[in-house]
């Protein structure tokens, strides 16, 4: 991978992550105040916290292989 293709997906691949964490931030919020079990956009924040979760392991795949070759025989 070309160190431009790297960068947008390591810049994609930490926003997708924290958006992900903040949306299961405020899903265990809404849960343990006890409201909104049974509304329709629970499921929906819980499903987009689910996509951010598979889309940042996605991406950490692609780059954990750049990591293996390129870096960690620098730092180590």
């Amino acid at each position: 991978m070309m160190p431009d293709a790297i960068r947008r997906v390591l810049i994609f691949h930490g926003f997708v992550a924290w958006l992900g964490a903040l949306i299961l931030f405020v899903v265990a919020i809404l849960l343990v105040q006890g409201r909104s079990q049974d509304k329709p956009w629970l499921r929906v924040l819980t499903t987009s916290a689910t996509i951010a979760a598979i889309l940042s392991f996605v991406s950490g795949m692609l780059l954990e292989a750049h990591y293996r070759i390129h870096l960690k025989q620098r730092l180590f």
